[in-house]
């Protein structure tokens, strides 16, 4: 688990290498970041 100021200083690098992270404000998980595998949208923003 990382918190929350190591995944924001690393954030290009776990979006390049992503399987899940857990991220955790005071080592309570508060999100987790996977790998989106679903189709690829049509010019929209996803959010």
């Amino acid at each position: 688990m990382r918190n929350i100021s190591e995944a924001k200083a690393e954030l290009s690098a776990l979006i390049e290498a992503v399987k899940e992270v857990l991220i955790g404000k005071a080592v309570v998980p508060v999100a987790r970041l996977v790998r989106y595998s679903g189709a690829p949208g049509r010019g929209g923003r996803v959010l």
